[in-house]
């Protein structure tokens, strides 16, 4: 994943030493807690939500109270607690910027998205209960305490929000547990990718050679 160092640098700027709190690849049905959390955080805190779907953003928006959005080339504000990220290929350096994630499609039964990605950046990872897709990464970064589960699915988004908020205040209260997280998961991601490219050079050393087809 790449960083825009340049947009990380201004995005910082704009943020004024708040918390980052990422809402990451969320789903139509995940927003409504994420902005109850973002709510009940207060100051002191931003969060991120970006859309799986970047169309969605306007959306969103809307429901924010017309939060300031990425593609409308605007920027977080000392006013706003909510700021929509509706924009393709900008994951790697919001997760260089985040203090914590939210990984979604895990609210709702959409499986859950890869959460060795936001590992690789150090982040500690809050999901939800549906993560079939990846169950043994998420087991493995759970082992090691990078994974922490709301049995919440946010169908009552006040509710969800809350606990999304206490969880990432605990999370962040710790400052030693919170750099043991951060290397326990670069770690982790580290020897995930590894494996993937161990895997492909053996199917290549066992596979059969590609055949040339004469005419």
């Amino acid at each position: 994943m790449t960083i825009d160092k340049a947009f990380c640098q201004q995005f910082e700027t704009a943020v004024a030493g708040r918390k980052i709190l990422l809402a990451a690849s969320t789903h139509e049905g995940e927003d409504a807690c994420v902005i109850n959390a973002a709510n009940a955080l207060g100051d002191g805190w931003l969060t991120l939500i970006a859309p799986r779907h970047p169309h969605r953003g306007p959306t969103i928006a809307a429901v924010c109270n017309m939060a300031p959005q990425r593609s409308l080339g605007q920027w977080p504000s000392a006013d706003r607690n909510v700021y929509i990220m509706d924009s393709f290929g900008e994951m790697g350096s919001l997760f260089d910027l985040a203090d914590l994630t939210i990984l979604g499609g895990s609210f709702v039964p959409k499986g859950g998205h890869n959460p060795l990605e936001p590992a690789a950046f150090g982040l500690p990872i809050i999901t939800g209960p549906h993560i079939f897709k990846n169950a043994s990464e998420f087991a493995g970064l759970r082992d090691i305490g990078v994974v922490f589960d709301m049995i919440d699915d946010g169908s009552d988004p006040a509710r969800a929000g809350q606990a999304l908020a206490d969880m990432a205040i605990a999370i962040m209260k710790d400052k030693a547990q919170y750099r043991r997280i951060a290397s326990a998961a670069k770690t982790y991601a580290a020897t995930a990718s590894k494996r993937s490219n161990d895997a492909a050079k053996m199917i290549a050393a066992i596979a059969p050679a590609p055949q040339t087809i004469r005419e």
